[in-house]
């Protein structure tokens, strides 16, 4: 039988090698086998102290036996003396006996010591590595939302997507983690954290750890409503959001259900890795972004709305995977730990529930689409299903049996159907699913949490999960109205039209294309008639503006211009009649021109009959040939 202290070692060491995916590291490799060596010493020394032990007491019996029968009939004055000498002996070697038992506890606790500080380290290792892997689910979302989109608006969305890392570090850094984890030493409160905002007191206890690990998680939640307001809101706008998101709303719902000290937690809600607090969160704040926005310019009229499907299925594909992947930091890291053989257990059959959900959530959008509704293939579909099994198991993934996660893909990719249509129907204008994916499968995961426990149906914990997504969803899509109202209010929530049609991308780089216009930073550009036709009409508005512009501008000059041919003109006739008598303004002299000579306030341009009626002997003839312009509206334009 293999002693504990051995089996430990070695369970540690395989659970490291295994982890790593590498070889084990000398130095690690020489502690365990010095730590087997002062081990089995250690029992050998033991077992062989324990043997001179009985073998001393049996010979301290026997030896006394003989002394009393043999010495007692002749020796009877000296008896005391041989006695006295051999328990001093034995007190000796006794007393050495239990010095080196002393030693040996000693060093078997210095043993146990190095044991627990291993397996604190490793228990900090497996929170890094899944930390960074949750991080690198933000590559996922930005190559799934930038391919969902329009080519024109893609540099602009992976540009959110980035700063929702840069930004959200700051905010958790500052305000988030001690709103979501501050719980107070003394009588602390039941719905907001009150310490450790930036970075205090972070040397107690495993804050440096938690801090990195919960991060990513934030992250992730802010990144949700990048995908649902994606093409149509102002950069400003999204990132005071993302602000608001980051240090208060996400936080506070952590607190209440996370921290250990929430009112939620009180009550006995449990989520494992976020089903209704990472995800229904997210979820929320999308759909109720999305409808303060309002929709894309087209996207509900039926003969422009192929415009909107994703315009590149490998970035769509792509960013689903790299998802996939980083959900296992995400389920599987929930468990905070891994230096047991019970939360090792627990890990691996967290990771088997994630396979599962996510493969029959992709799975039952598939078919769905297939044999009913649409009746194809719908690759774009089959991508939110999976993602919709994975948010749906995340509540109870480690408190359920395998063959549930079955039961929790279907309902994860039956929910994310039911939210995609109702969304349509009401013409909520969601570019990525974002409320289909998260906000219903979320919905779904914590209800059935309860329902589908390894011990049976919890009837209580579910009635307090139906009390939760009712808090969650009043106060994340409640503090999202009131944010999106206010920057509508400030005129800073949506793009304009200009924007709108030409992309967002256009404000990306400064180099300019053949036609004077900035050129797009987008992976990928294609031929879309109907984006040209409207971008052509637009130009042509403008065009017209400009001309409008232009005569408007040139009123003026006209009115004088004809002012003073007018008056050219009646001075010539008077001359022609009184030889010398009188000069006009443009003579010598000053003349006085009668009222009905005076131009006439025309918008668009002069017309021949008021220079007719000013003086009959000029005829329209004349006035024609004095200003082309005044003929016909083409003549307008060929002048301008």
């Amino acid at each position: 039988m293999i002693p504990p202290a051995m089996s430990q070692v070695a369970v540690l060491g395989c659970m490291f090698v295994v982890f790593t995916g590498a070889e084990q590291v000398p130095q690690i490799e020489e502690l365990f086998n010095r730590q087997a060596e002062q081990e089995k010493k250690s029992r050998a020394r033991h077992a062989e102290l324990e043997a001179q032990i009985v073998s001393l007491q049996r010979f301290v019996s026997l030896k006394q036996d003989s002394s009393e029968s043999q010495l007692a009939p002749v020796y009877d004055n000296k008896k005391a003396e041989p006695a006295r000498a051999l328990t001093s002996i034995d007190n000796n070697i006794l007393s050495n006996l239990q010095s080196d038992l002393e030693n040996t506890k000693i060093e078997l606790a210095a043993v146990q010591g190095t044991l627990v500080e291993l397996g604190t380290c490793l228990d900090y290792l497996w929170l890094l590595v899944c930390g960074a892997m949750v991080m690198f689910m933000q590559a996922g979302f930005s190559f799934l939302e930038a391919g969902s989109c329009r080519v024109k608006n893609a540099g602009t969305v992976l540009t959110k997507n980035a700063l929702d890392a840069v930004i959200g570090t700051v905010i958790w850094y500052f305000v988030g983690y001690g709103v979501a984890y501050g719980v107070p030493d003394e009588n602390p409160n039941e719905f907001i954290g009150v310490k450790n905002f930036a970075g205090m007191e972070f040397d107690l206890g495993n804050h440096y750890r938690d801090w990195f690990f919960q991060w990513a998680f934030c992250a992730t939640t802010a990144t949700i409503v990048s995908g649902a307001v994606a093409e149509r809101i102002m950069f400003e706008g999204y990132i005071l959001y993302c602000v608001v998101m980051t240090g208060f709303i996400y936080p506070v719902i952590v607190y209440w259900t996370w921290s250990g000290a929430g009112f939620l937690t009180i009550m006995g809600y449990s989520d494992f890795a976020g089903s209704g607090i990472v995800h229904f969160t997210g979820g929320m704040g999308a759909v109720v972004g999305a409808s303060i926005l309002g929709s894309r310019k087209g996207r509900w009229e039926s003969k422009s709305a192929s415009r909107f499907d994703p315009h590149n299925m490998s970035m769509v594909v792509l960013g689903t995977m790299i998802l996939w992947f980083g959900w296992y930091g995400f389920n599987c890291g929930s468990t905070l730990a891994l230096s047991t053989a019970d939360t090792a257990k627990q890990a691996a059959l967290v990771a088997m529930n994630t396979t599962i959900a996510a493969s029959v959530g992709g799975l039952t959008i598939f078919i769905r689409r297939l044999h009913f509704g649409e009746k194809r293939m719908d690759l774009a579909g089959t991508c939110n299903g999976i993602l919709a099994g994975l948010v749906c198991v995340c509540a109870g993934v480690g408190d359920i049996e395998p063959y549930m996660a079955f039961v929790i893909g279907v309902a994860g990719g039956l929910a994310h159907e039911i939210g995609s249509a109702t969304l349509k129907r009401f013409k909520v204008d969601d570019p990525c699913d974002a409320f289909a994916v998260h906000g219903c499968g979320g919905v779904a995961g914590v209800l059935l949490r309860p329902l589908l426990d390894k011990t049976g149906p919890q009837w209580e914990m579910f009635s307090v999960h139906c009390l939760a997504l009712l808090c969650i969803g009043a106060w994340s899509g409640g503090l999202t109205a009131l944010t999106f109202g206010t920057l509508k209010y400030a005129n800073i929530l949506r793009v304009d039209h200009r924007e709108e049609v030409e992309g967002a991308d256009a404000h990306l780089s400064a180099r300019k294309n053949a036609l004077g216009r900035s050129s797009s930073q987008s992976l990928y550009n294609f031929d879309d008639e109907e984006e040209k036709a409207e971008q052509a009409l637009m130009h042509a508005n403008d065009m017209k503006m400009r001309m409008i512009l232009r005569q408007f501008l040139c009123n003026d000059m006209k009115k004088m211009m004809f002012s003073y041919w007018v008056e050219a003109t009646a001075i010539s006739k008077e001359e022609k009649k009184n030889p010398g008598s009188r000069k006009g303004s443009l003579g010598s002299v000053e003349t006085n021109l009668p009222q009905e000579f005076e131009a006439k306030d025309e918008p668009n341009k002069a017309d021949p009959e008021e220079a007719t009626k000013a003086d009959p002997a000029i005829t329209a003839e004349e006035a024609t040939k004095a200003d082309p312009a005044i003929t016909s509206e083409e003549g307008v334009l060929h002048t301008l």
